[in-house]
């Protein structure tokens, strides 16, 4: 299914939403860039690309708690977070 431009400006600031989230728990930046292959310099490289925003989705969709916690931080709806993720996994 396409992604369109309105959709894309909201998966961008989910995106940033979830790194803004991450950089505040340095064990959990730590174990996201573990489950991404991402080292420092490479993750500040992909900030805003694609692949970093679907590494990203993935994550804090496959951890309930992360999700809540985040959405609950930055006023999200997390069944629209996972209609994005749905979206921009296919």
């Amino acid at each position: 299914m396409s992604i369109n431009g309105e959709q894309m400006v909201e998966i961008n600031t989910l995106a940033s939403n979830c790194l803004t989230f991450l950089a505040n728990d340095v064990k959990e930046l730590t174990a996201f860039m573990d489950f991404a292959g991402y080292e420092t310099q490479g993750l500040r490289k992909a900030v805003g690309t694609k692949e970093l925003n679907l590494a990203l989705f993935e994550y804090f969709a496959k951890n309930d708690a992360l999700l809540m916690a985040m959405s609950a931080n930055f006023d999200t709806d997390e069944t629209r977070f996972i209609y994005l993720w749905q979206h921009m996994s296919n």
